[in-house]
């Protein structure tokens, strides 16, 4: 058996928690693809497993870290996770549980549109009242484009 003494046990279980993190942070970052204007009906595919699995990291980003550390990544794909889930929930009762009614509750609680807007103030109006951040290319709520929901499968 391996004896390594408390300070070698801690040591070793900081620097886990630290690749832990590290390796956990940019793992939606392929998600966050930036569709260009002429790609306005494409979506990005992913299946309902992975979907969950960044809702579920969106949730708990919302908890441990403050909106303005978060990446530009982060944000695009928070967007397309809202988009997605509120079309959706237009449509039938496919995200009408949790982790995704926990989303929606964090992004009200944050008041996280008011937020975005104040960080991008070069947005503009975008159809059925949501809004275009030209910064990111992309919007939130409203009747977004195909681009800005995930196709969930």
């Amino acid at each position: 058996m391996l004896n390594i003494g408390r300070r070698g046990l801690s040591t070793l279980f900081i620097l886990t928690g630290m690749l832990l993190a590290r390796s956990v942070a940019g793992q939606f970052d392929d998600l966050a693809v930036r569709l260009h204007a002429t790609d306005r009906d494409s979506m990005v595919h992913v299946d309902s497993t992975r979907f969950r699995a960044l809702v579920e990291h969106l949730c708990l980003k919302f908890k441990d870290a403050p909106l303005e550390t978060w990446s530009v990544e982060d944000h695009i794909n928070l967007m397309r996770c809202a988009n997605t889930m509120m079309f959706e929930r237009r449509v039938g009762e496919q995200f009408a549980d949790e982790p995704y009614q926990r989303l929606d509750a964090l992004i009200d609680m944050q008041n996280y549109v008011h937020w975005i807007t104040e960080r991008y103030p070069k947005w503009i109006p975008n159809r059925g009242m949501g809004l275009y951040i030209p910064d990111l290319d992309m919007e939130m709520g409203g009747t977004p484009s195909l681009r800005g929901r995930f196709n969930v499968q």
